[in-house]
């Protein structure tokens, strides 16, 4: 009885031991952390933070820009945030985002090696995670040249017309003209998400008022939203290192498993395009060339990147196509419809904005 009684006294007195250690190993690694950085001069203006979790309390009661965005109205257009480990600038002045991505471009060129740039970016070569390098030289490029440049969004301009108009022809055929509630997220992210798989170069999938009765096909197309509409997936050990061993299983089993069905659907992309080119029915070399301009202006991106790869494969590998058209379904997708979005959200909440708005359309658009 007494061994029993003294062996659990002992386990007691580990335990009350065990966590005043996990506290001061906690506090240790906060002032080695918090030491780093205040070493730094000249940091832009930051709030308080807490110890280990950094600033990371301030972004999670609201949406993470509307957070951001009352962080900018009270500290200025520069801010600095701490999350964890990772040491993160705010900017939204103008002025000072050419300072940094013009002037000091290189300085921030490198990106922070997080477990999604390993398992969902292609071992760190998508446009997002890619360190600085020849292969990030070559991704800007293309990225400035054959996707942001004025030529090919000239070029695209009718794509998003015709989606748009599609959008609105089906509301109002949909409502009859009636006043009714409308679920714009849905909206928005059909569009975005049509315009931008046009763009690229990908087959058109069938719309919703397309859909009825067809419910594999619809399936489908939530079935892909879900795979590349699906952001944010980080692990602690992300920002908390020491805690890497709680999550890093199930973690990195998610992003596999999600890789892998991205990386199906890309595969099958590019397979179906290579096979659009080498079948095509006109032969360039007996092409008018009337016809042989109208197929240069029109091409795709993938159709860009399928002939830079036949020149430089070396750079332009099939996995490196497959970041880019990545990079742009999601982020295309995402960031647009989650702005459009909010945008309407903020005009229905300022009506005095949106009959000014409206009074331009009007004024402006004509009627069909």
């Amino acid at each position: 009885m007494k061994s029993k009684q003294s062996h659990t006294n002992r386990g007691a007195m580990e335990s009350q031991l065990f966590v005043p250690l996990i506290l001061a190993v906690l506090y240790i690694i906060y002032k080695l952390l918090h030491s780093k950085y205040h070493q730094i001069k000249n940091l832009p203006p930051s709030p308080p933070s807490l110890p280990i979790i950094g600033h990371f309390h301030l972004v999670l009661k609201n949406p993470f820009h509307i957070s951001i965005n009352n962080l900018l109205e009270k500290y200025g257009p520069i801010l600095f945030l701490q999350f964890g480990i990772r040491p993160i600038v705010v900017l939204s002045s103008p002025t000072a985002i050419r300072e940094c991505f013009t002037k000091n471009d290189t300085a921030f060129a490198n990106r922070p090696h997080l477990v999604m740039g390993k398992h969902l970016n292609y071992n760190y070569t998508t446009i997002t995670f890619v360190p600085y390098g020849d292969l990030w030289r070559n991704l800007r490029r293309l990225a400035t040249l054959e996707i942001l440049s004025s030529t090919p969004l000239q070029v695209s301009s009718n794509i998003r017309k015709e989606e748009v108009s599609v959008v609105v022809r089906g509301m109002l055929i949909g409502y009859n003209g009636n006043f009714t509630k409308v679920e714009l997220r849905s909206i928005f992210c059909n569009l975005i998400f049509n315009m931008i798989m046009r763009i690229i170069g990908m087959q058109p999938f069938l719309r919703e008022d397309e859909m009825v009765g067809q419910e594999k096909a619809k399936e489908k197309l939530m079935d892909l939203k879900s795979t590349f509409c699906t952001t944010g997936i980080f692990g602690l050990g992300d920002f908390f290192p020491f805690l890497k061993w709680l999550d890093s299983w199930r973690v990195e089993k998610t992003m596999i498993k999600l890789f892998k069905k991205r990386d199906k659907f890309l595969h099958a992309v590019i397979d179906d395009c290579r096979t659009r080119r080498s079948n095509s029915s006109l032969d360039a070399s007996t092409a008018t060339r009337e016809y042989r301009k109208e197929e240069k202006d029109n091409k795709s991106i993938i159709d860009v990147l399928l002939s830079l790869q036949e020149t430089q494969p070396e750079y332009y590998t099939d996995d490196i196509i497959k970041g880019v058209i990545q990079v742009m379904l999601i982020a295309g997708t995402e960031a647009s419809f989650t702005t459009a979005e909010w945008a309407m959200s903020l005009l229905l909440n300022h009506p005095e904005v949106l009959n000014k708005a409206r009074t331009e359309i009007e004024c402006n658009v004509a009627y069909d």
